[in-house]
């Protein structure tokens, strides 16, 4: 093992200690209090100061750990299509850290969103990844934004979004030890299960 090796794993190793703690804290911090939802101007501002923290740790500690963004805008669901789809590459890995759904319905609908394992699909349009950082690489995973074949959903859903989107909002903000990790070609779908509202959505990930 060459010396520019073993700090790299030192470096990576003392990254993700921080990084575990910013992600508990930013957990807590998101989550309803006694059945109360953190008003959307405060969830953005804890969100735009985590990401902010959360990237300056990746560059400075380990830029080959970037973290990348997807979304989607105004887009009326329907449960036989994708709103939109997470791939990683054939040997790649990443993390999951945050998913987002705002409902833009003009009167009262309820919405259930599941987040789901699935398998195929063929010819994807896909979108570029945002990076969380310009001096990151370009993203190796896929964010696909629609499909000419939808891809088939596999076994249960490892979480819902559910909200009215009659400005409803509904984020998921793991805590470490929770987040859904997708590996060599894996792929994961955000679908509608049940409501056809109109929504957008943006969702984090970080590779590894």
């Amino acid at each position: 093992m060459t010396l520019l090796t073993e700090e790299m794993c030192a470096a990576a190793a003392h990254a993700e200690q921080i990084k575990r703690r910013m992600r508990v804290h930013y957990a807590s911090a998101s989550k309803p209090y006694r059945g109360h939802k953190v008003p959307f101007d405060r969830q953005k501002a804890i969100s735009d100061e985590f990401w902010g923290e959360y990237d300056d740790v990746n560059q400075r500690l380990c830029p080959w750990d970037p973290v990348y963004t997807g979304t989607r805008g105004g887009v009326t669901l329907a449960t036989t299509t994708d709103l939109a789809t997470l791939s990683v590459g054939s040997s790649g890995q990443l993390r999951i850290l945050e998913s987002f759904l705002a409902g833009e319905s003009a009167a009262s609908a309820v919405e259930r969103l599941a987040v789901q394992r699935s398998t195929g699909g063929a010819t994807p349009t896909n979108q570029t990844p945002e990076k969380a950082s310009t001096r990151s690489p370009a993203a190796v995973a896929t964010f696909a934004t629609n499909w000419t074949t939808q891809p088939t959903l596999s076994g249960n859903p490892l979480l819902y979004h559910d909200c009215n989107t009659f400005g409803g909002t509904d984020r998921w903000v793991p805590s470490p030890g929770e987040e859904i990790y997708l590996v060599n070609s894996e792929i994961l779908s955000w679908r509608s299960a049940s409501g056809t509202s109109v929504v957008s959505s943006h969702h984090v990930w970080e590779e590894m």
